[in-house]
């Protein structure tokens, strides 16, 4: 980005600041603020809380000038813990320095997000997908050896490893009923699971009425 100086005023009109809800806050090449809305005002009185790694005495203002001294030309971003009381919140940092016809920088535009419920949320899904991983693994296990004893209790009832009776026979018929019925159960799990993960899809079709 490379401005004039003069330009630097239409830069930062209240107008286009006004319209970001991220704290936005403009230094000129003297560290003085030329531009500021309504979120960087609270972050500079102290309502957002101070950054963590600076000394109580300084506050927003010192932070900035020591973050804007230290800026070779290149933007920068990275997130930034910001402490308010006992509470630390998560913020998303970038600097761009603005650049006159000199390629002398001639101003400095800090934008400061609040992603704690975005790196929550990240921490959420990623929970999730671990109890994801843990549930299917745990399905797999069980539905192996479960179709082992299904398919042993068929050649059973079929009579493949010999005759059997009544009371053999009514018990094979149990042990394939409840083999059957921890499938389904399985099947449920597997297919809700999929649903809460978006990895099964819905197709709606319309269906002749059952007479």
């Amino acid at each position: 980005m490379k401005f004039r100086s003069s330009e630097i005023a239409r830069l930062t009109y209240p107008a286009i600041l006004y319209e970001l809800d991220a704290a936005v806050v403009v230094l000129d090449n003297q560290m003085r603020v030329v531009g500021i809305n309504p979120p960087g005002r609270d972050l500079l009185k102290g309502e957002l809380g101070e950054p963590s790694n600076q000394p109580a005495e300084g506050g927003w203002e010192q932070w900035m000038v020591t973050t804007a001294s230290s800026i070779d030309g290149s933007p920068i971003q990275r997130n930034l813990a910001v402490v308010n009381g006992s509470t630390e919140r998560l913020f998303s940092l970038h600097v761009t320095p603005i650049h006159d016809s000199q390629q002398e920088i001639a101003a400095y535009v800090f934008v400061l997000r609040d992603v704690t419920y975005v790196k929550l949320a990240e921490e959420v899904i990623d929970d999730a997908h671990n109890r994801y991983d843990l549930l299917f693994g745990f399905i797999h296990d069980l539905r192996t050896p479960l179709n082992g004893v299904s398919g042993l209790a068929e050649m059973l009832e079929l009579g493949t490893l010999g005759p059997l009776n009544d009371k053999q026979k009514k018990a094979t018929q149990r042990i394939m009923e409840r083999c059957e019925y921890l499938t389904n159960l399985i099947n449920d799990f597997t297919n809700q699971g999929k649903l809460d993960y978006k990895q099964l899809e819905l197709i709606q079709k319309e269906m002749d009425q059952l007479r």
